[in-house]
């Protein structure tokens, strides 16, 4: 077990012989994870069927680095690559669909629902 302030609680419940009731074995949750990916996969079908898709493919590049990241279960990449891509897609100079935003806001909720920090 890799020490992280994500499972801390639970190697710490262990040390100390404490029992807490109703505690997940995993600290993230695959279901969240896998939903996430797909909010991201939708949000990079959205950016490439854009009208100014031509435009915004560096904002696709960093989409589909994202989702790598949720698959390897990079934790520095995914905060780092979130913070890219919202940045990104506030941007007033590139026009992105409206659905864009929400997509993104969709699959950062399920990634904090997974115990990742994208904020």
């Amino acid at each position: 077990m890799v020490v992280g302030r994500y499972n801390a609680r639970r190697i710490m419940t262990s040390i100390c012989g404490l029992c807490v009731k109703g505690e997940v074995e995993d600290v993230t949750s695959e279901d969240d994870r896998a939903r996430a990916v797909q909010h991201l996969e939708e949000l990079m079908q959205v950016l490439k069927n854009a009208e100014n898709a031509t435009e915004i493919v560096l904002l696709v590049e960093e989409c589909e680095s994202l989702v790598t990241a949720v698959k390897a279960f990079h934790m520095e990449a995914i905060r780092f690559r979130m913070y890219n891509l919202r940045r990104q897609l506030a941007n007033d100079e590139q026009p992105v669909p409206v659905q864009a935003m929400k997509l993104f806001g969709n699959a950062q909720d399920a990634l904090e629902a997974a115990g990742f920090q994208t904020k």
